[in-house]
C-alpha cells in the first residue's frame, strides 16, 4: 500500500511538472512574456488545490477534474509552443488540411501522446490539516485575483478557450447579421426582373486608372501569376542570402514595399486576392467579379495549375474560381502530402506557358506552389548543411524559381509575357520560424509584409511604397497596370494610387481576428473601428450570397430567394422564371451537419413565372446556416436540373 501511494504521489508531481514544461519552453522559444509562466504556475496551484478537495470527497471525482483541467492546459500550451498562439478559430477551420503539416507528423504525434499520457496519470489526495489547506487555498486565490485585476488573465489557456467561444458566437451573430441584410436587400424585389448590377457601396463601374500601361508591355501580354505558399518579405531580405534569385528578380521589377497580407491562410488568401475580398469560411464561393473573369472578358484564356492534385477539397475550391482550365498532373506529385515539389511545379508552369504561347489567344496563367508550406523540408536543395527545414524549403524554392526564370528569359515567352510573383499569405510564425529568425518579431503570427513584384523584358525597375496597404489591392493593381477595366466589387484599390480610395486595404482579417497596418504600423482595431468593420463585412457577405448581382437580367434564367419566417418554423423559398418545369424539387440541410439532416421537398410546378413554397423546419434541430438548393424536372425526363441555390440563417432559440 505504501509503495502504491508513493507511485501515485510521483505521478501527481510529474503531472504538475509536465504542465509547467510547455509554458517555460514556449516563453524561451518565442521570447514571450514571463506572464505566461506566472499564470500557468497560479493555475497549476489552483488545480492542485481543487483536486485535493475533491479527492477527499470522492477520489474518482478528483481524478476526473484533475485529468480534464490538465489536459486542457497541456493542449493549449503545446499548441502555443509549436504554433506561437493558443488554439485559434483559424487552426480549427484548417483541420481538414492537416496533411499539409505532414513534415512534423512525428513530433506533433509524440507531443499528443505525451500530453495524453501525463494528463491521465493516476493521482491521490495529499493529507494535511485544515489550516494548512485553507492557507494554501487563500494564497492561491489571492494570487489569481491579482492576475485577473492586473490584466494578466489574457495569458491564461482557459481564458483562451473563452475567447474561442466568443469568436464562435460572433461568427453566429455575423451569420444572422448577413441574413438580416439579405432580407433587407430582397425587400424591394418585384416580379422576376432583377437589376443588372447591384448599385451599392461596394460596386464600382470601372477599375481606377492611376498609371498608363508602360511602353515596354505589348498590347495583349500573356500574364503569369505565381502565388508562393507562405512567403514573408523578411526571407528575401535576410542577410544570409536565403533567396538570392527572388531577391535579384525583385531588384529588377516593379516592386511594392511595406505591403501586407490581408488575411490567412491559403483558402482565404488565394480567393481574397483574385476577387479582392474577404471570406467568412475557407470554402465560400464568391459569385462576384474576379481578376480572371475580367481577363476572360478581354479575350484571354485562363488557367490555374493545381499543385495538390490529391487534395479533393482544394481541387473543388479551385474549380469554383471559374478559370477556363484547372490543370493537375498526379504523375508529377513528388513532394510531401501528395503535392508537387516546387521543382516539378515550376517545370510544369514553364511547359504549360510555352504550350499556350503557341496559340493565338493570350493567356492568364496562375499557380500556387505548395513546397514552402509550414513543417515541410526542402525536397531537392539544402541551405548551409540542411539543419533548418524552413530555410531548406525556401532555399529550394529559390533555386527552382531561378531555373524557371533562366529558361523563361531564353524562350519566346520573354518577348510577350509578364511575371507577377507574390504570396498567398505571410510565413506563419511557428517554432521553426522563431528558430530561423530569433531576432525578428511580429505583433501577430499570421500577419507580416509579403512580396509583390512585376517583371517583363525591358522593364524599368521601380519601387512603390504601399505604406501598409495589403493584398486586397493586388487585383486592381494588375488591371491598372495593363489598362484593363470592368464593373467590379473589389474592396481594394490600385497600389499605383498615391491615396487609396479603399476603406479596407489596411485591414487584416482572419476568423474574427483583425489588425490595422496603416503606415506600416500593426495595431489592433479600436472598438469603434471593429464595429464599423463588422457591419460592413456583414453587408459584403450578404452581397456575395445574393443571386441578383452580376447578371445583365434574369428574364431567361431561374433565380431563387429564400427567407426564414418570423417564427423560425419554416423557410419561404421563392423561385423566379419557374414556368418551364413540371416538378420543383427542394433540397434542404444545415451547413454544420454536412447533409446528415438532408430532406427533399417535391411539388408540382404551376407553370407560372414565380413559384413560392414553404419548407417545414419542424424536423430540424440545429441553429445556424441552412442550404437551399432548387431543382427542376420534366414529366418525360426524371433528370433534375439545378435551378438555383442560396443560404439562410435559422435561429432555433426562438
Amino acid at each position: 500500500m505504501k509503495r502504491k501511494r508513493m507511485y501515485a504521489y510521483t505521478c501527481l508531481i510529474l503531472k504538475y511538472l509536465f504542465a509547467m514544461l510547455f509554458p517555460i519552453l514556449a516563453v524561451v522559444m518565442h521570447r514571450m512574456t514571463w506572464r505566461y509562466i506566472v499564470v500557468a504556475l497560479a493555475e497549476v496551484f489552483l488545480i492542485a488545490f481543487f483536486t485535493n478537495l475533491l479527492c477527499h470527497v470522492k477520489s474518482w471525482l478528483g481524478y476526473i477534474f484533475n485529468a480534464l483541467a490538465l489536459l486542457l492546459m497541456n493542449v493549449q500550451f503545446g499548441v502555443l509552443y509549436w504554433g506561437s498562439t493558443f488554439v485559434s478559430a483559424v487552426m480549427l477551420a484548417n483541420l481538414d488540411s492537416v496533411n499539409a503539416i505532414s513534415g512534423k507528423f512525428f513530433v506533433y504525434g509524440l507531443t499528443v501522446v505525451m500530453v495524453l499520457l501525463f494528463s491521465f496519470l493516476p493521482i491521490c489526495s495529499i493529507p494535511g490539516n485544515k489550516k494548512a489547506t485553507f492557507t494554501l487555498g487563500s494564497v492561491t486565490a489571492i494570487l489569481y485575483v491579482s492576475i485577473i485585476l492586473t490584466g494578466m488573465i489574457e495569458y491564461s489557456p482557459y481564458r483562451a478557450v473563452y475567447v474561442l467561444y466568443q469568436q464562435t458566437q460572433r461568427s453566429r451573430m455575423a451569420d444572422k447579421a448577413v441574413n438580416d441584410v439579405m432580407s433587407n436587400m430582397a425587400g424591394g424585389m418585384e416580379g422576376n426582373t432583377q437589376r443588372s448590377y447591384e448599385k451599392n457601396e461596394f460596386y464600382s463601374d470601372s477599375v481606377s486608372d492611376y498609371i498608363s500601361k508602360p511602353e515596354g508591355i505589348p498590347e495583349n501580354p500573356n500574364v503569369i501569376l505565381i502565388f508562393v505558399e507562405g512567403m514573408s518579405q523578411n526571407l528575401i531580405d535576410d542577410p544570409r542570402n536565403i533567396m538570392p534569385n527572388v531577391s535579384a528578380l525583385q531588384d529588377k521589377s516593379i516592386n511594392f514595399t511595406n505591403y501586407y497580407n490581408h488575411t490567412f491562410a491559403t483558402y482565404m488568401g488565394l480567393s481574397g486576392q483574385l476577387y479582392s475580398d474577404y471570406q467568412r469560411e475557407n470554402y465560400d464561393v464568391n459569385p462576384l467579379v474576379s481578376v480572371q473573369e475580367i481577363f476572360q472578358n478581354y479575350g484571354y484564356g485562363t488557367t490555374f495549375i493545381n499543385t495538390e492534385p490529391e487534395n479533393e477539397e482544394f481541387s473543388e475550391y479551385l474549380a469554383n474560381f471559374g478559370f477556363d482550365e484547372l490543370l493537375a498532373d498526379k504523375s508529377r506529385a513528388d513532394g510531401m502530402a501528395g503535392a508537387l515539389s516546387d521543382k516539378s511545379a515550376y517545370e510544369m508552369l514553364l511547359e504549360i506557358a510555352l504550350e499556350q504561347n503557341e496559340g493565338e489567344t493570350p493567356f492568364f496563367l496562375a499557380m500556387y506552389s505548395f513546397g514552402t508550406h509550414a513543417t515541410l523540408d526542402g525536397v531537392y536543395e539544402e541551405f548551409e548543411g540542411g539543419s533548418n527545414a524552413l530555410l531548406n524549403r525556401f532555399y529550394d524554392l529559390d533555386v527552382q524559381i531561378g531555373t524557371f526564370l533562366d529558361r523563361f528569359c531564353e524562350s519566346k515567352l520573354a518577348e510577350n509575357t509578364i511575371i507577377i510573383l507574390t504570396s498567398d499569405h505571410a510565413t506563419y510564425q511557428d517554432a521553426d520560424f522563431v528558430t530561423a529568425f530569433p531576432e525578428y518579431r511580429r505583433e501577430y503570427p499570421s500577419l507580416d509584409r509579403i512580396p509583390l513584384m512585376v517583371y517583363y523584358k525591358g522593364i524599368v525597375p521601380k519601387q512603390y511604397d504601399a505604406n501598409g496597404r495589403n493584398s486586397l489591392d493586388m487585383a486592381p493593381t494588375i488591371l491598372d497596370l495593363l489598362d484593363m477595366s470592368a464593373p467590379n466589387y473589389f474592396l481594394g484599390d490600385s497600389l499605383f494610387a498615391l491615396e487609396s480610395e479603399s476603406n479596407y486595404d489596411t485591414y487584416f482579417e482572419s476568423m474574427g481576428i483583425c489588425y490595422d497596418t496603416a503606415d506600416g504600423e500593426v495595431n489592433i482595431l479600436s472598438a469603434e473601428q471593429m464595429q464599423e468593420f463588422e457591419t460592413q463585412l456583414a453587408k459584403y457577405y450578404a452581397l456575395k450570397l445574393s443571386d441578383n448581382l452580376i447578371y445583365e437580367e434574369f428574364e431567361e434564367a431561374e433565380h431563387v430567394y429564400a427567407k426564414v419566417n418570423d417564427d423560425q418554423t419554416a423557410i419561404t423559398a421563392e423561385l423566379y422564371n419557374a414556368d418551364a418545369w413540371d416538378m420543383i424539387n427542394y433540397a434542404l440541410w444545415s451547413e454544420e451537419g454536412e447533409q446528415d439532416d438532408l430532406q427533399w421537398f417535391s411539388v408540382p410546378g404551376n407553370h407560372e413565372s414565380s413559384f413560392t413554397y414553404e419548407l417545414d423546419l419542424s424536423g430540424y434541430e440545429r441553429e445556424g446556416v441552412y442550404c437551399v438548393h432548387v431543382y427542376g424536372s420534366m414529366e418525360e425526363n426524371d433528370e433534375m436540373i439545378l435551378l438555383g441555390e442560396t443560404k439562410v440563417y435559422v435561429d432555433k432559440k426562438m
